[in-house]
């Protein structure tokens, strides 16, 4: 499709964003510019959060060191949420329109159906889940042809194979599931007689061009992501693409504009419209890479038609007359008119039948609406005219239409054609009473009639003017009407496509959460299970940190030194206040020759314990960081101390 420039938004004229975004297309080869800011922002600004990156400058630093992230982002800004019957009011409704198309179609002629924006295919599924239905009720061998399409080629892969796990067929009957799925180990897959209905491509609604001759485009919760301007220029492609009795299926937020005149509803609540018959050319392009131009002659301008037939016509009635366009209203005027028009009080009007006398409206009107429909000169009777003096005049009207003097107008030439008296009627000898009587009665009632008439016509006239008032307030009020009902249809476009990120954000949550609790059991079982080995040995076990401050100690590590260094050991406390005078020359020197070479030390301390010699026995191994050189300080030391009786031993 044959965009134009649309350029990046307001809100993503920042120049990270723009990099970001061409870096992005380049890679992808998906021009994410037409879709609208607020989804593009939250999409970016939730991958900074999860690899906690400040701003979008940094960002932009971070894909420049690690490509790879433009893959995550751009399958982060493929927000795909689908499933099988999704609103099965929806899909109830569908299927008894499918049912009546498809008894109606002739055999051989395909069914077509669309489903730009497919995701992991549930929703073309499910047409081909109806049609394979429909068609074995009623013993049909009608082709069928199902195109589904989208950017994410992982998900159409997916989409493919047809196997979905148990959790995404939770929207199907049991008998659905019983008759068109075979159950794989943990998963279920699609039978392969519909799987074969469905045709799925990579396919960019916005570049590759559509296909054609369908009867159904489903097209559901996709436009909320873009813009006004692109959904604008999608609704034609649609119409092109669709048959004259098609149907286009669109989400509960989204609508047709309806100021294109392209689409009318069908069923306001399920979002279904139906093309308008009109005549619909192909669009030209499907590319924004532009198309070199052919050398040639420049395109040749229309011009208006030369004003030769307007002077001929001019110079062949040599009386007055006046140019008006297809609305009556006044072009140009020539000669002396004022016999025939008459400026009125107050604003000044440029339509003909408001400017001219009482007796010539009547027949005026007439002799434009004939000569515009016939398209042919027509002329009327010879009238007589008072003027104020007292004195009458004889005239006839005269119209030419059809003259184009501007490209694309029909104008007409309405001449005055000013007429000789008639002669006087001859008198005869013997008068005939009875036929002057006639003629007087029919003149009478012609007067009557005419009179009549132009009442009529003044009431008309003041009806006309009401009715155009009035016109013009409910405009202004449709005017304001559909205003607020694109910007509330913008804003409940927004809040779908919140509430389809919230939707996505909490299954991650969900997951997350369901993991760290997992993980959460482990450790805490783990931790039990290492607090019982260690306070369940004759060794006594005490781990310090770089600072020689006790992080853990086991029960018979208290008891030891609590035994023979009459001091208290807790964790928390630094070990040099831990240790005797005698215990604390000894080993504190062991203790940092350990934490600055990082090699094992071992200590042994002698003393009289119950009037026998013992001796305490000490391994000190320092912890080191896997990653770190062995020339780095170690990040703190554990030590095994046992007590061994010298007399005993």
């Amino acid at each position: 499709m044959n965009l134009p420039n649309f350029g990046l938004d307001s809100e993503l004229t920042g120049e990270p964003l723009e990099q970001i975004l061409s870096l992005l297309t380049q890679r992808c080869g998906t021009d994410f510019s037409t879709y609208k800011s607020p989804t593009l922002l939250r999409r970016i600004q939730h991958r900074q959060n999860l690899l906690n990156v400040p701003d979008h400058k940094a960002y932009l630093a971070w894909i420049r060191r690690r490509p790879q992230e433009l893959d995550a982002l751009f399958q982060t800004l493929l927000i795909g949420v689908t499933s099988f019957f999704r609103d099965s009011d929806v899909f109830a409704w569908i299927e008894s329109w499918l049912q009546e198309r498809v008894l109606s179609k002739d055999p051989a002629e395909p069914l077509r159906i669309w489903v730009p924006g497919c995701s992991t295919g549930e929703e073309a599924y499910t047409f081909a889940i109806l049609l394979h239905r429909l068609r074995q009720s009623h013993r049909l061998s009608l082709p069928i042809q199902i195109f589904a399409t989208d950017l994410d080629e992982r998900a159409l892969a997916r989409a493919r194979s047809g196997r979905y796990p148990e959790s995404a067929l939770k929207n199907l009957a049991p008998n659905l599931l019983e008759s068109y799925f075979d159950r794989q180990q943990d998963d279920y897959q699609l039978l392969k007689s519909v799987r074969s209905l469905v045709t799925f491509s990579k396919h960019d609604l916005t570049v590759h061009p559509p296909f054609i001759h369908l009867d159904l485009i489903s097209c559901r919760n996709l436009l909320i992501y873009f813009g006004s301007t692109v959904q604008l220029t999608l609704f034609p492609i649609f119409h092109f693409a669709l048959r004259p009795n098609g149907l286009l299926l669109l989400g509960k937020s989204e609508s047709v504009n309806a100021e294109q005149g392209l689409f009318e509803p069908l069923h306001s609540k399920f979002k279904v419209f139906r093309p308008h018959k009109l005549k619909q050319s192909a669009p030209r392009h499907f590319s924004r890479i532009p198309l070199p131009q052919a050398p040639g002659p420049p395109p040749i301008a229309p011009h208006p038609m030369d004003q030769t037939v307007y002077h001929m016509l001019a110079e062949i009635y040599e009386h007055p007359h006046v140019l008006v366009n297809e609305d009556f209203e006044l072009l140009q005027v020539s000669g002396d008119v004022s016999a025939y028009l008459s400026l009125p009080q107050g604003k000044i009007s440029r339509q003909l039948l408001a400017l001219c006398r009482l007796e010539l409206k009547l027949e005026l009107k007439s002799l434009l609406l004939q000569a515009q429909y016939e398209m042919r000169c027509v002329s009327g009777l010879v009238q007589q005219l008072a003027s104020p003096s007292g004195i009458s005049h004889w005239v006839r009207l005269r119209v030419h239409p059809g003259l184009g003097l501007e490209p694309g107008q029909n104008q007409s030439l309405v001449v005055f054609e000013a007429q000789t008296p008639p002669a006087p009627p001859l008198q005869s000898e013997q008068p005939l009473n009875q036929a002057l009587q006639r003629i007087a009665e029919l003149e009478h009632e012609r007067a009557t009639y005419e009179s009549r008439m132009k009442a009529h016509l003044a009431q008309l006239d003041v009806a006309q003017a009401q009715q155009e008032a009035l016109n013009e307030e409910l405009s202004a009020a449709n005017q304001e009407l559909h205003v607020s009902n694109e910007a509330l249809a913008s804003s409940n476009e927004t809040l779908q496509a919140t509430n389809q990120e919230m939707r996505v954000a909490y299954q991650e949550l969900h997951a997350t959460h369901a993991s760290l609790e997992q993980k959460e059991q482990i450790l805490l079982s783990t931790h039990t299970s290492l607090r019982a080995l260690l306070d369940n040995t004759s060794l006594g076990f005490i781990l310090l940190d770089q600072n020689l401050i006790v992080l853990k100690c086991n029960q018979q590590a208290l008891s030891l030194h609590h035994t023979l260094c009459q001091r208290p050991l807790a964790e928390g406390l630094a070990l040099d206040i831990c240790l005797s005078k005698d215990l604390h020359d000894g080993l504190w020197p062991q203790l940092q020759q350990a934490m600055q070479t990082g090699l094992n030390q071992t200590f042994q301390y002698q003393q009289i314990c119950d009037q026998k010699p013992a001796c305490l026995h000490y391994d000190l191994l320092p912890v080191l960081a896997p990653e770190l050189d062995q020339d780095t300080k170690a990040l703190g030391i554990a030590i095994s101390c046992q007590h061994i009786s010298l007399a005993d031993h």
